[in-house]
């Protein structure tokens, strides 16, 4: 949210309003959600990341203010390192200096590192030469006033003033050339964004067999057509598959109050462990799995299961 200025250093720093932030992980993989509520504006929104071997998608949804102020998400605000290039409506073109709302983005390339938007969308993009001060941002003393200029790659969503259930979705490819993002970006480099609403944000990484979710109130997500997970509760969940079946649960609690969690899968699981039993239901061709969630200073943290 773009302000006249900032809250004083004695009110900046506040409790958020909800307790949903947190992670589900295996060690190696993982996502991270919150539900934010701003201590300070009527602004909320739905976030999430979601981690893989070569790439992230960011996720937001219900983003929405009653304040009367421009509000915006940046993608990313960097030294300008390369030339910008752009893929908009179906053509590649290389930017000239300047600031600008595009529209039917479907890809944006600076430094090696590729914005991929699954869904075509209207971003704003800036590649221009940006002056300021190291003492307009800080009160600490002795900070240079000296005027600095130099180039900056800027790229953001537009949601304006009062925004009402907004959303937006983009992945992020470190590391790759042109050519590599131009021929993975045509299928999303294999990722599927399933869902990105105020109830559940969830992705699935085809290639690499791997669901995760952030559920902020119980429901259930359609994973592929011989699957479908659901949560009984708010929570986070990470699938990875083995063949047609999963091979690996891990579940937390991100509000780190519950003491347990039941996930519903298709399919029949027949095992049991130090923190989990399994409710194969035969006639359905399901399973419910109870998991017992860590306590105490351990509230929160992942849980994984081998079920295959």
């Amino acid at each position: 949210m773009q302000k006249p200025k900032l809250h004083g250093v004695d009110s900046i720093q506040l409790d958020g309003l909800t307790d949903f932030v947190g992670a589900v992980t295996d060690g190696l993989y993982g996502a991270v959600a919150f539900d934010f509520k701003s201590p300070h504006d009527l602004l909320e929104a739905k976030k999430s990341w979601f981690f893989f071997d070569e790439e992230y998608v960011c996720l937001g949804a219900d983003i929405k203010s009653l304040a009367n102020l421009p509000l915006a998400t940046t993608v990313n605000q960097v030294l300008m390192r390369s030339e910008v290039i752009v893929k908009q409506g179906g053509s590649v073109k290389k930017l000239p200096r300047g600031n600008r709302q595009l529209k039917e983005v479907e890809w944006v390339y600076q430094d090696r590192v590729g914005y991929i938007f699954p869904q075509p969308s209207i971003i704003h993009l800036s590649n221009q030469e940006e002056e300021g001060r190291w003492s307009d941002i800080t009160d600490q003393k002795n900070i240079s006033q000296e005027i600095i200029s130099l180039e900056v790659f800027k790229l953001w969503f537009d949601h304006g003033s009062r925004p009402k259930q907004q959303s937006y979705e983009y992945i992020v490819v470190p590391g790759i050339n042109e050519e590599e993002l131009t021929e993975s970006s045509g299928n999303n480099r294999e990722i599927e964004i399933l869902a990105n609403t105020a109830d559940v944000q969830a992705v699935n990484h085809n290639k690499l067999g791997i669901f995760q979710s952030a559920f902020y109130r119980a429901g259930e997500i359609k994973v592929s057509d011989g699957l479908t997970v659901g949560m009984d509760s708010q929570g986070m969940m990470m699938l990875k598959m083995k063949d047609d079946r999963v091979g690996e649960l891990t579940v937390s609690d991100p509000s780190r109050k519950l003491t347990r969690v039941i996930v519903t899968l298709s399919g029949i699981y027949d095992k049991q462990g130090d923190h989990f039993f399994t409710v194969p239901d035969r006639d359905k061709g399901s399973t419910l799995i109870l998991v017992y969630l860590p306590k105490g200073v351990y509230a929160g943290k992942s849980i994984t299961l081998t079920l295959d």
